[in-house]
């Protein structure tokens, strides 16, 4: 009996992930329909078309080693914003149709928030794969070493970026904490700019 609630709870997650996918896709399709979202979605084509031909032409590349500051800038930058005035919490917040159908069914809190993980390691997956064929390598091998690199490297961000806004979430009444944290980020971006 318990095996065969587990299978009808698998089937009606996986019907709602699907169905959830197709009505995404198909509401995009109809925002084409506006000049405003077509433009735009020609303009980013384009520019990612223009980043894969890069790509693919030989090129002095600089330095790999001459990159590593701003790259880590950036991360610092990003990992402060997510502490400051990040929205994490809300990767975790279910829409009005995951309430009316997963909230009552027999399912744990853990299976739930895993629901929830794996959707956000569906999309840290499709832009690690993008990028990677955005910026293609003559080495198979290496263009999969980048795509596990890249895809463990965004699945940590955005797992961090998460966990940040659960802790901004229930520190919320508490304005010592975010003083605080104001403080400690501050002091790391000033020590970023210094190096």
């Amino acid at each position: 009996l318990a095996a065969r609630r587990r299978d009808a709870v698998s089937e009606a997650l996986a019907y709602l992930v699907g169905r959830t996918v197709a009505n995404a896709v198909r509401r995009m399709a109809r925002r084409l329909r506006q000049p405003r979202y077509l433009v735009t979605a020609v303009a980013g084509f384009g520019w990612l078309a223009l980043l894969g031909r890069a790509g693919l032409q030989p090129a002095h590349a600089a330095e790999p080693a001459a990159a590593l500051p701003a790259a880590a800038l950036g991360v610092l930058v990003f990992v402060a914003w997510g502490w400051l005035f990040g929205t994490g919490a809300r990767a975790l917040a279910f829409s009005p149709a995951e309430v009316t159908w997963l909230l009552p069914a027999p399912l744990a809190r853990a299976g739930l928030v895993n629901l929830k993980l794996l959707r956000v390691q569906g999309l840290v997956l499709l832009n690690s794969v993008l990028w990677v064929l955005l910026l293609p390598s003559a080495d198979a091998a290496a263009s999969l070493r980048r795509m596990v690199g890249l895809w463990c490297f965004l699945s940590i961000l955005a797992l961090h970026r998460i966990g940040a806004g659960l802790t901004r979430s229930r520190a919320a009444g508490s304005r010592g904490l975010r003083l605080v944290g104001a403080t400690i980020a501050g002091a790391l971006v000033g020590m970023a700019l210094l190096m």
